[in-house]
């Protein structure tokens, strides 16, 4: 973020902050409802035990390695304004139109996770699995 950009925001008015915090409340709330809920199992390897982070177009978990018995961060695409998941809580599926879009942005999120699995850094957090599940 530049310094410019810090002073703008900086500069809002109390309203205008208070407008913009509800706004992200909301779409945070949006994307809460529509997270994986606690205790759901992927590919009988990985129980989700809660939300870490929610973005714009990921949701990251902390979830439980079952067989390997360690702690693991599982991040999902779930661009809010692409998709949603099945009232099943578990099924992810692009809204209606927004198919394209939806299988581009899942093709892109794949491939940064293959570009990030090839570092080692201290600074990246390694990439050990990569896997398509749930529509996601």
């Amino acid at each position: 973020m530049s310094a410019r950009t810090l002073h703008r925001e900086h500069k809002l008015s109390s309203k205008q902050s208070r407008k913009r915090s509800r706004t992200k409340d909301s779409n945070a709330a949006a994307k809460r409802k529509h997270r994986l809920p606690n205790g759901a199992v992927l590919r009988d390897a990985y129980r989700i035990k809660r939300v870490l982070g929610i973005g714009g177009f990921a949701i990251t978990y902390l979830a439980h390695h079952v067989s390997l018995d360690h702690p693991v961060a599982i991040k999902e695409y779930l661009p809010d304004n692409l998709a949603l998941r099945n009232e099943d809580s578990i099924t992810v599926r692009p809204r209606l139109g927004a198919e394209q879009k939806f299988k581009w942005g899942l093709s892109r999120f794949t491939q940064e996770a293959q570009m990030l699995a090839q570092f080692s850094h201290p600074g990246i957090v390694p990439i050990t699995d990569l896997f398509e599940a749930n529509g996601t």
